[in-house]
């Protein structure tokens, strides 16, 4: 397995780590002065902008001698919406549309326009199911899908 980044995009500021299986080899971060909106949440669709960032990071990224191709991509609370919920318990069969049902009432997207996941449990003591919900907007999705796309780096994970 070769080295991986992970890369968190937070407020003004990227951090980027490098891996070797579980050992740290570099580290830095990069403060974005022209670009920190688009890094927390402001996002753009202009080619221009994103065009611009991505060049920024790959200089940042050669100038520090990260050498990863692949990375897990961090975001702050602007770019996602975590929440955790109960719901009844439910069957197999019918988790996912319950847990999109109960979504819809706690997040001020439609469902439709989100990129989400979820893991739940049965909590046996008050016979109801644990939701950990998590979820960003498309539009958010695809303009870090496309950044990642520009600097020529797979992402792995969000």
């Amino acid at each position: 397995m070769g080295n991986r980044l992970g890369i968190y995009f937070g407020k003004g500021r990227i951090t980027v780590v490098e891996l070797r299986g579980k050992d740290v080899i570099r580290q830095a971060g990069l403060t974005l002065a022209a670009a920190s909106d688009r890094a927390t949440g402001a996002l753009t669709t202009q080619d221009s902008d994103q065009a611009s960032l991505a060049d920024e990071i790959k200089r940042f990224l050669k100038e520090n001698k990260f050498s990863a191709k692949e990375a897990v991509l961090g975001l702050t609370s602007k770019d996602l919406f975590i929440r955790g919920i109960q719901i009844p318990s439910l069957a197999k069969s019918e988790i996912s549309s319950g847990i999109s049902f109960e979504a819809r009432k706690y997040l001020p997207f439609k469902t439709e326009d989100l990129v989400f996941d979820y893991q739940h449990r049965l909590n046996k003591g008050i016979d109801k199911m644990d939701v950990f919900y998590v979820a960003a907007t498309k539009v958010s999705f695809d303009y870090y899908l496309g950044l990642f796309k520009r600097m020529g780096i797979q992402l792995k994970a969000i």
